[in-house]
C-alpha cells in the first residue's frame, strides 16, 4: 500500500500525459504547460509532506532518547526517597540519645532495631533480600568463606556471619562473608567448596 507521499509523487508523475486528441498544436502546448504546472505543484506538496514527516520522526527520536536518559538518571529516585525516611529515623534516635530522652539505653537500642527493620522492609519492596547463611551448608554461589573453625556442626556449615549478603531479585548483589565449620583437628581448608584457599584463614 502506497504512503501519502508515494501517492503524491505518483500523481505528480502521472499529471503530465498525452494531451487529448483533436487539439491544435497551440492547444496541445497549453495543455502540456498546465499539466507541467500541476505536476510541479504536486511535487512540491509531496516534498513538503516528506520533510514534515522526517522532522516529526527526528523529534520523536530525540524525545524518546531524552526520556530514556531521564529514566536512567532518575531511576533510583523512588528507592532513595524511601531510604531518606530511614535516615530520618536514625537522626531522631541519635537526637533523643544526645538529649538523654528515655529511661535507659534499651530505648535507643529498640529505636535502632525498629529503624533496621524499616530499612530491610524498604529494601524488600525493591527486590533486595538478605542471603540466609547461618546454620546452612556453605554455598560458594552466594557466600565467601573467610576462615574455618572447629564447631559442633556438620562439616562445611556456616557457623558465623561476618557480613550479610544480599540478592537483588534473582541476582547476587554481594556475597555473604562467613566462617565455616571443620572437623576437629583438620588443617586443610581445601575441602570448603569454592573457597580455593583464597582469603581463607585457619582459626
Amino acid at each position: 500500500m502506497d504512503t501519502p507521499d508515494e501517492k503524491g509523487v505518483a500523481e505528480a508523475a502521472g499529471a503530465i500525459g498525452p494531451p487529448p486528441a483533436g487539439l491544435s498544436p497551440e492547444e496541445e502546448r497549453d495543455a502540456l504547460r498546465e499539466a507541467l504546472v500541476r505536476a510541479e505543484a504536486q511535487a512540491v506538496e509531496a516534498r513538503d509532506r516528506l520533510l514534515r514527516a522526517a522532522a516529526d520522526f527526528d523529534n520523536t527520536k530525540k524525545r524518546i532518547a531524552r526520556e530514556q536518559a531521564e529514566a536512567i538518571r532518575y531511576g533510583n529516585e523512588s528507592i532513595l526517597r524511601e531510604i531518606l525516611s530511614v535516615a530520618d529515623n536514625l537522626g531522631f534516635a541519635l537526637a533523643h540519645a544526645e538529649q538523654g530522652v528515655g529511661d535507659s539505653p534499651g530505648g535507643l537500642v529498640q529505636g535502632v532495631e525498629l529503624t533496621y527493620k524499616h530499612l530491610l522492609d524498604t529494601l524488600a519492596r525493591f527486590g533486595v533480600t538478605p542471603v540466609e547463611s547461618l546454620g546452612k551448608p556453605f554455598d560458594p554461589a552466594c557466600q565467601q568463606a573467610m576462615s574455618q573453625i572447629p564447631a559442633d556442626a556438620p562439616e562445611n556449615t556456616v557457623v558465623q556471619e561476618i557480613q550479610k549478603g544480599y540478592r537483588y531479585n534473582d541476582r547476587l548483589l554481594r556475597p555473604a562473608l562467613v566462617i565455616v565449620s571443620k572437623r576437629p583437628g583438620e588443617t586443610a581448608d581445601a575441602d570448603v567448596p569454592g573457597a580455593g584457599g583464597e582469603g581463607l584463614e585457619e582459626a
